[in-house]
């Protein structure tokens, strides 16, 4: 009997055993049916987060093609703005170049019309001037002619020109001083020169004298004292040069000249008064000088004597003093 008890309480033991292995099992099966269905809804959980992710995952590729779509459009208005820009500003430089061509076209035409205006005011300058011109070239026609009908020589006007060549010809020189020495033939204008120079008549270098007019053309004489900045002209007698007497001024270039005597003897012509005339004209100092004062003087006292022409002799010392006072 004992030893059944023991049998039976060991396999009681193993019962118990047996019982707690499989309580323990069934608790670890509850654990686990508990992990499995923790696994479920965790998968259900996760089947949702993938479902919702792929949703989103639609979503985002949904708002890709949308952001795609857009920046594609975006890109094509850019694009067409930029084209368009790029028109504009061709047009708007195509503008800007006609506005300047047209600025530059209206500026030569402003100036092509100032300058026809310009020519049509010259135009009608020109035809005042002319008509006036004509108009004072007729006056001066008809006054001339009147003149010569009366008797007036004109008044001749030399050029620039002509006082440069007059200058050239007469051996001008700049610093001295000229004087001109002119009156009709034989009336002593060589042997006054030569007593002004402080010469004889012989004296080498002195005018030649003559009764005879010995000069045919204007003679220039250096005075013989280089000191002296003086310049002496023998003009020839108007009456041995074929020129009318109101021109043997200008002919004979005397307007260069810085003073002018003019020599008579005994009777004073219309070349001389032709000559003080033209240097008043022309201002020029002039200074008239009588010759052959003695000889005058003498023929006159032998005419209120009695005497003959041919000498003088018969005049005494009264018909001296009254023939000086008469002369």
């Amino acid at each position: 009997m004992g030893g059944n008890g023991s049998r039976i309480d060991g396999l009681e033991d193993q019962v118990r055993r047996q019982e707690d292995t499989l309580q323990a099992a069934i608790k670890q099966q509850e654990t686990m049916l508990e992990m499995l269905k923790g696994a479920t809804e965790s998968q259900g959980r996760a089947a949702e987060a993938l479902k919702k992710a792929e949703t989103t995952a639609r979503e985002q590729e949904r708002l890709v093609r949308d952001v795609n779509e857009a920046k594609q459009r975006a890109d094509d208005a850019r694009q067409f703005a930029e084209e368009r820009a790029r028109e504009l500003r061709d047009a708007v430089t195509r503008l800007e170049e006609e506005a300047r061509r047209a600025r530059e076209d209206r500026a030569e035409a402003e100036a092509e019309a100032r300058r026809a205006r310009e020519q049509e005011r010259e135009a009608r300058h020109a035809q005042e001037e002319a008509e006036k011109a004509a108009t004072a070239a007729r006056e001066a026609k008809e006054e001339a002619e009147r003149q010569l009908r009366e008797g007036i020589r004109p008044i001749i006007v030399p050029t620039q020109a002509q006082y440069e060549a007059a200058k050239r010809k007469l051996g001008y020189q700049s610093g001295y001083f000229h004087f001109g020495v002119a009156g009709i033939s034989g009336s002593g204008k060589s042997s006054l020169i030569n007593a002004l120079r402080g010469m004889r008549n012989k004296d080498k270098g002195a005018a030649p004298v003559g009764v005879v007019e010995c000069t045919t053309e204007v003679t220039r004489y250096a005075d013989p004292s280089s000191d002296m900045p003086y310049v002496w002209y023998d003009v020839p007698g108007a009456g041995t040069l074929k020129i009318p007497d109101w021109q043997y001024f200008t002919e004979q270039g005397l307007y260069i000249l810085n003073c002018i005597m003019v020599i008579f003897d005994n009777r004073f012509t219309a070349t001389d008064i032709a000559i003080l005339r033209n240097c008043a004209r022309f201002q020029i100092p002039s200074f008239i000088v009588r010759s052959k004062s003695v000889q005058h003087i003498r023929n006159l006292a032998n005419d209120m004597s009695g005497g003959d022409d041919d000498g003088d002799d018969d005049a005494d010392g009264g018909d001296l003093a009254r023939a000086r006072d008469r002369y």
